[in-house]
């Protein structure tokens, strides 16, 4: 599932993306994010918000939350959606492996990185706030609800081990 979104291209949103990852951790990044959407501008702001709602939608699927539980050794709610916002934080290549092919994107993590690196709350909030700043309004307003369930085979913990045997092995 492409995101895509007439006011930002995808281009633009990766774009956005890559040139503030640069800016450092979660916090530093997410600040780099406003500080570009407030320059361009409501258009900027309520295209990026769409675009990341769209990736994030596309990312909610059993298999990488599966992935994210093995890594982080447990996944809630909250911290499946941190962990989507990590992976879109990472750049359009980190995406579309996760939302292709989530056993090998889990694969290519680094066991011995920082699990709290692994998330990315503020980005969620981003465009949010900077909408709030221009309009008085927290937003933007989504276009569509996000899915109720994940798309994929539903899992049970007990079950991580036999369905994801080289992923539960390597960061068992």
């Amino acid at each position: 599932r492409p995101c895509h979104d007439g006011a930002m291209d995808e281009a633009t949103f990766w774009r956005l993306i890559d040139e503030t990852r640069a800016a450092g951790g979660d916090e530093q990044q997410a600040a780099a994010l406003e500080a570009r959407l407030r320059a361009g501008g409501l258009d900027d702001v309520v295209g990026f918000g769409r675009m990341m709602d769209r990736c994030l939608d596309a990312l909610y699927t059993w298999d990488l939350w599966a992935v994210a539980y093995l890594v982080q050794g447990g996944c809630s709610d909250d911290g499946f959606e941190y962990f989507r916002c990590w992976v879109i934080a990472s750049g359009r290549d980190a995406f579309t492996l996760a939302s292709t092919d989530p056993v090998a994107f889990g694969s290519g993590i680094d066991p011995d990185g920082d699990e709290e690196d692994r998330e990315r709350e503020a980005l969620l909030y981003v465009a949010g706030r900077v909408h709030e700043e221009l309009t008085g309004e927290y937003g933007p307003p989504r276009e569509t609800p996000h899915p109720a369930e994940p798309a994929g085979e539903p899992w049970d913990e007990d079950d991580l081990d036999a369905r994801y045997p080289d992923l539960a092995r390597r960061w068992s």
